[in-house]
């Protein structure tokens, strides 16, 4: 068959080998050959295929090591890869806004898929390798996913990897992982329950964790873990003295802010279903009160506190709140018993 691809030689993988870089034919099963003039097809060049409307398929050569930057980019007509066993390493924007990418068959030995590669794809089911080490940021990024399967060696989860996922229902991520970025599952909407193995160390930043998980209602974490920790679905960093998460759809009505917790993140009561939010005499003075959102669902002590988070959120007055403060003195002794299931 004669070869319609174009080509340059590469000696980037420790031998020498073909990196192709486009082609001028339009093709929708695009084939790509295993060898040229005798040499292996080692890498899919940056830009190689962008923005080729009519690709429907990809044939891999056998012999590929990388797909590099923005490879496939805009490839809009594009269904499904299958990748070789030989791939190690998937580019940045390699499948960038390939609109009808559906279907993705990872292969056991990839290591690396750099930022935003899958980013704007419509992939429904992500089944990934246990040969893969860590995923860079927004690589998943809006795409329609609907189950996950992490695989046994992954450590490092980058920032807005999974964000705008609107269909993700549940994330169990493995004991494996060190580090999960910023914003990592902000936005998806349909999650419900996350679990965390016991080597997680770093999620970026307390605040606004789960940022949009509107329909969050228990975050685990494994009992073993050094660094965080979770109490009744509510996610705390391991002593307890930071209140990271309460999932806003955790199904109690009154959600009491323990005593020992010194610092509430910003965003942890976002969103909350909830008919009241309790914080104790002895935690208010450690807590700045600018991050709770919730006004009409918080009830607290100091008068002084109070008068003056209201006047920051515009309030004409402390009784907008849902319930006095001495109505609220007087619901202590109650309330003294959820915080003792709580611990």
């Amino acid at each position: 068959m004669k070869n319609v691809f174009e080509y340059k030689v590469t000696n980037n993988y420790d031998r020498k080998g073909v990196s192709i870089t486009g082609t001028p034919v339009n093709m929708e099963t695009l084939e790509i050959p295993d060898e040229i003039d005798g040499l292996p097809v080692l890498e899919i060049a940056s830009g190689a295929f962008a923005d080729r409307k009519k690709i429907i398929n990809v044939v891999f050569p056998k012999h590929l090591i990388q797909i590099c930057s923005s490879a496939f980019d805009g490839c809009s007509a594009l269904e499904s890869v299958t990748f070789p066993d030989t791939l190690q390493d998937i580019g940045p924007h390699a499948f960038n806004s390939c609109i009808q990418l559906c279907d993705v068959n990872f292969n056991e030995g990839l290591k690396l898929i750099e930022h935003n590669a899958f980013h704007n794809c419509s992939i429904l089911k992500l089944i990934l390798p246990n040969s893969l080490i860590e995923i860079e940021e927004r690589a998943f990024r809006n795409n329609p996913i609907t189950h996950v399967q992490f695989g046994s060696k992954l450590e490092a989860l980058g920032y807005a990897v999974f964000e705008g996922c609107y269909l993700l229902e549940s994330l169990k991520f493995p004991d494996s992982l060190l580090s999960l970025g910023y914003d990592a599952i902000s936005g998806c909407i349909s999650l419900q329950w996350i679990s965390f193995g016991k080597n997680l160390e770093d999620i970026g930043s307390y605040n606004d964790f789960a940022f949009g998980c509107y329909d969050l209602k228990d975050i685990i974490v494994d009992p073993e873990n050094k660094d965080f920790c979770s109490i009744n679905g509510a996610f705390y960093d391991k002593n307890e003295k930071v209140l990271i998460r309460v999932p806003p759809n955790m199904g109690v009505n009154t959600f009491a802010i323990p005593k020992w917790v010194k610092r509430l993140a910003s965003g942890c009561l976002n969103d909350l279903r909830l008919d009241k939010v309790i914080v104790y005499p002895k935690t208010v003075d450690g807590l700045s009160l600018s991050c709770i959102d919730l006004s009409r669902n918080i009830s607290c002590i100091k008068d002084s506190d109070v008068e003056a988070w209201a006047k920051r959120q515009k309030f004409d007055s402390i009784t907008q709140l849902s319930t006095s403060i001495n109505d609220f003195l007087e619901e202590i002794v109650e309330e003294e018993k959820t915080v003792k299931q709580l611990r």
